[in-house]
């Protein structure tokens, strides 16, 4: 079993809580089957929706995981149960007096809902929940409201249900003959996305804060890190009986931060600023996403491993083992920097064991605590991972002769291949190198984007 069909069994191995939710019928008798016991309604509901759903040529690998992660028959099976108890870790069992338990689904409480300020929490009548609702970008939803009645709980929740369904058909049917597993994988993730985004993971006896998304795609990359050829059937008991305590290496977390954002976006003149501002920008934001993809492909892990990716900064999630091709990654992808940015920007790579115990009583944010001391370690030395004679260029004289001629008025770099170009309606033409007129390009471009 590849990482992405087991990514793919962790995330779905809950789909059925929609399905129950929205009343679908399964294609199983309760209970038990000729390979055994589902365990809940919603892990043979999950099970159905593979057999009906999924592309032909992962169907088998998929099921038995997904259907059977309450009664584990394999190791497989047990790998996707102890990557869905360790991803519901951090959710908040206990209920407050004033949080009565309910039969009917829920709606994900808003966090906001969750703020202390003076010691107070917002009362439970004034809590607000996120609709039932695909996303997308109106407000009506995207945003908290007044929590919607029981009936129309169940209508929202059939409704999403049927939407769900069909795009999955779609996706099925587009995969259907060969198909490409990492393609479908995405796909069915962003589909996640889509429609489960609003739907609480679990709401009785649970505060519904969590989404079922979230629960889905880090028990997905909880699945695929643990598929390891060191995890065997005693390490993943000896795992499970002593979680909370447990020592025992389960993951790498991995953070990437791209340093010199601020000089590279605003150290510009005013002349051409605004479209380079704009390309720049959204320069830099693909360049944290190719990089987090890089890495994701060196250390061979699924598209469900990247946990976050924004604003200059991105999250993975990999295997203990990952630390010493990691160092090796940092020296790539800083070759690669420096030769396109002169040392402008660099990006730091650093990474966390997480043990067994980590995902407990809050220990995760110390986790994350320490992995940006790591992190900040990394950016003292920018470049130290490299060579001094591949450090001769920073410190060596451009060649360009100094002439006015070849500098540009934009970023002031100094360029053999400078182009003057008029500025909407300047009289003078602006000097520009290349790198400023394809980031004016870019923006441009991205203005007149529909």
């Amino acid at each position: 079993m590849s990482h992405e069909t087991i990514a793919l069994a962790g995330l779905l191995h809950e789909i059925g809580k929609l399905m129950l939710r929205a009343s679908v019928a399964g294609r199983y008798s309760w209970e038990r089957t000729a390979q055994g016991d589902f365990g809940y309604k919603h892990a043979m509901l999950s099970a159905t929706f593979v057999e009906e759903l999924l592309p032909a040529q992962w169907r088998k690998e998929v099921l038995g995981p997904v259907g059977y992660h309450h009664r584990p028959q394999s190791r497989r099976n047990r790998i996707v149960q102890l990557a869905d108890h360790l991803s519901a870790a951090e959710r908040n069992d206990g209920l407050q007096d004033d949080q009565p338990r309910v039969e009917h689904p829920r709606q994900l409480l808003s966090i906001f809902c969750r703020l202390e300020a003076d010691g107070q929490t917002l009362p439970a009548d004034r809590r607000r929940y996120l609709p039932l609702q695909p996303l997308r970008l109106e407000k009506t939803a995207i945003f908290p409201g007044d929590a919607l009645s029981a009936a129309e709980v169940w209508r929202s929740y059939e409704a999403l249900w049927n939407a769900f369904r069909q795009e999955a058909e779609t996706l099925r049917d587009a995969h259907a003959h060969a198909g490409d597993l990492p393609t479908y994988l995405e796909s069915m993730l962003l589909l996640l996305q889509r429609y489960l985004w609003c739907v609480p993971s679990a709401y009785y006896g649970s505060l519904p804060d969590i989404s079922l998304y979230d629960h889905s795609r880090m028990t997905a990359a909880l699945a695929a890190v643990l598929d390891r050829p060191d995890v065997d059937e005693v390490w993943l008991k000896q795992l499970d009986s002593e979680s909370d305590k447990s020592q025992l290496e389960v993951a790498l977390l991995i953070g990437g931060d791209v340093s010199g954002v601020q000089d590279f976006i605003y150290t510009i003149t005013a002349r051409g600023a605004t479209p380079s501002l704009r390309g720049r920008s959204f320069y830099l934001q693909l360049l944290t996403e190719a990089v987090a993809r890089y890495v994701l492909r060196r250390l061979d892990l699924p598209i469900t491993n990247l946990i976050y990716v924004g604003g200059g900064n991105f999250y993975l999630l990999g295997q203990p083992g990952d630390l010493p091709t990691l160092s090796s990654i940092q020296g790539e992808i800083s070759r690669v920097l420096l030769q396109h940015h002169r040392g402008a920007l660099y990006v730091a790579l650093a990474g966390m064991p997480l043990q067994g115990k980590d995902f407990f009583d809050g220990r995760i944010g110390n986790a994350w605590g320490r992995l940006h001391e790591r992190l900040q370690q990394v950016k003292l030395r920018r470049f130290g991972e490299l060579e001094p004679t591949e450090l001769a260029p920073l410190f060596a004289p451009l060649d360009h002769s100094g002439n006015e001629e070849h500098q540009c008025q934009v970023c002031g770099l100094e360029h053999p291949d400078i182009k003057a170009e008029r500025i909407g309606t300047d009289v003078e033409p602006v000097r520009k190198c290349p790198a400023c007129r394809a980031f004016e390009n870019l923006g441009d471009d991205l203005r007149r984007a529909r």
